[in-house]
């Protein structure tokens, strides 16, 4: 388990914030990297249920989530995100190739 914030040179005011839920910690730490590079304040959890602690703690401006993860799947976590706040940035990423690992309407809108 990991968590844990960071920022590249920027204050916490001025930096983005982006959430990034993610159980396989080479992927989180590539997000992490590129993001931070970038010029976001990242927020780290290993899994659905820390990274909705983490969510209404931090209220962040997105949220990037790997699908399946022990505790509390990506799914569930954007349920959730989405009955505190409907206008949460949220997207879902999966390492799955037929595509059919997410089929919520939540899941889908834009």
């Amino acid at each position: 388990m990991w968590g844990g914030a960071g920022h590249a040179g920027r204050s916490a005011d001025m930096a983005r914030r982006v959430l990034i839920v993610e159980h396989h910690l080479h992927t989180c730490m590539v997000l992490y990297e590129i993001l931070l590079t970038a010029g976001y304040e990242c927020l780290l959890a290993s899994d659905g249920a820390r990274g909705l602690e983490v969510f209404r703690r931090s209220q962040p401006d997105l949220i990037v989530t790997g699908v399946k993860m022990p505790v509390m799947s990506g799914v569930e976590l954007l349920q959730q995100v989405r009955q505190e706040d409907p206008d949460a940035a949220v997207i879902v990423l999966t390492g799955d190739r037929d595509g059919k690992t997410v089929r919520l309407p939540e899941a889908r809108r834009v």
